[in-house]
């Protein structure tokens, strides 16, 4: 069904929405619950209020705001799929692929279905079912051909869609490779809010891994210029170009 909502309501949930795009989360989980208890089946609250808890790290939370919001069918898609990253994030895996796949099934978006290929496979490498792994890391090969935003990516999944059909990795491998993905998506949130601490503090974890992790050195990088911290973004940038340097051209 329809949700419709007064001025009230809706100057609450644009107020939410205004505190959120700053930055300012609990401020917008407060508008956003104040929005809620006036009118409990807004479903545009809802989310919000997933999204604002999601970056608070509250993913358990914020994965049955997305659900509730699921029900309203223009919102369905965008919920469902951030309700299975909240899920993987929690590493209740189960959970989210079970969300990926009606997503991947009502969504003709295309750089949503790359996202959540992605996601999927992760999930099913967490699980140690390889072959899904693969297959999954395939499909997001095959969707996000020739397009630049995932060039970087594409060269990273690659390697690794080959490890697997190979077996050439270890179990220890496998677990490493799962936390440095998550953490890098967790910091990808991040930096699209300008959480510029918070995200650069989540990809010295992941570089803690694996010190050699492309992406999180470039991001790494762009979390540095946006704390100003200059020299050190050229020294990761430097870093990255050494390990790929055809990511120049």
């Amino acid at each position: 069904y329809q949700t419709y909502a007064d001025d009230g309501e809706s100057a609450l949930k644009a107020e939410g929405d205004r505190h959120y795009y700053l930055g300012e989360y609990g401020v917008a989980i407060d508008s956003y619950e104040k929005t809620l208890e006036i009118s409990p089946n807004y479903h545009e609250a809802k989310f919000g209020l997933g999204k604002a808890k999601f970056q608070k790290e509250a993913y358990k939370e914020a994965a049955s705001y997305f659900m509730a919001s699921a029900e309203q069918r223009p919102m369905r898609g965008a919920s469902l799929y951030n309700a299975a990253l909240s899920f993987r994030m929690i590493g209740e895996c189960h959970h989210a692929l079970k969300l990926y796949e009606e997503f991947l099934n009502t969504t003709n978006d295309k750089n949503y279905k790359v996202m959540a290929f992605y996601g999927a496979a992760i999930c099913y490498e967490t699980q140690g079912q390889i072959a899904q792994a693969a297959k999954y890391y395939g499909m997001f090969l095959e969707t996000s051909k020739y397009d630049p935003i995932f060039a970087n990516w594409q060269r990273v999944v690659s390697t690794r869609r080959e490890q697997l059909l190979t077996g050439k990795y270890s179990n220890d491998e496998l677990a490493n490779s799962s936390n440095i993905r998550a953490l890098y998506m967790e910091s990808v949130e991040l930096l699209k809010t300008k959480k510029f601490d918070k995200a650069s503090k989540i990809l010295n974890r992941a570089l803690q891994i694996d010190p050699n992790y492309f992406l999180a050195l470039v991001a790494r990088g762009g979390a540095n210029i946006g704390l100003g911290k200059f020299t050190y973004a050229i020294n990761d940038y430097e870093k990255a170009l050494q390990l790929n340097p055809q990511s120049a051209s």
